[in-house]
């Protein structure tokens, strides 16, 4: 997955994962492009306590999908981390250890489906906007954790035992 590390916006690629990939205590950065990520019925992970598996910046653009039936992003952090950019989860299973599934700031999510856990929470979004229609999101102390944010949802499970949704100087829209 190395060719997902440094790309122009021009760039677009779909990386494929063919096998388990284990990156230690490393974790994949990915300096904007447009990519479809598929999990493809494997897993990615990582035991970096201080970041995400995959660490999204300068503008990137990334979907997540699973064409297999187990994909998986696991990381000792983060799941998934995003610093002003984009990032579409429409499948696998997104989880993340000490602090949550699915972290942005100044970043859009939107979430189609997969399933995005954490031990405190499922997403955690600063300055950000999150668009949640389908999936399972939860936390072990709250679904989604929003602060500076919009977080606009129609669809979906969201649960966390303190709270599903916790809005701090923020605007939660919740519709269907």
């Amino acid at each position: 997955i190395a060719v997902a590390q440094n790309c122009s916006a021009a760039d677009q690629a779909v990386v494929t994962i063919l096998k388990d990939i284990d990156l230690g205590d490393d974790y994949q950065r990915i300096n904007g492009g447009v990519f479809t990520f598929d999990l493809n019925g494997f897993e990615v992970s990582s035991s970096n306590s201080n970041w995400g598996v995959l660490v999204l910046r300068s503008g990137a653009d990334v979907t997540v999908t699973d064409s297999g039936e187990s994909g998986k992003i696991t990381g000792a952090c983060y799941g998934i981390e995003a610093y002003y950019s984009t990032v579409t989860i429409s499948g696998g299973t997104i989880s993340g250890g000490k602090y949550g599934g699915v972290r942005a700031n100044n970043s859009t999510v939107e979430i189609i489906g997969g399933t995005i856990s954490g031990e405190y929470g499922g997403v955690h979004a600063e300055n950000s906007t999150v668009e949640i229609s389908g999936g399972t999101i939860s936390g072990q102390y709250l679904g989604v954790h929003a602060y500076n944010s919009t977080v606009t949802i129609s669809g979906g499970t969201i649960s966390g035992e303190n709270g599903g949704v916790y809005g701090y100087e923020s605007t939660v829209i919740i519709s269907g």
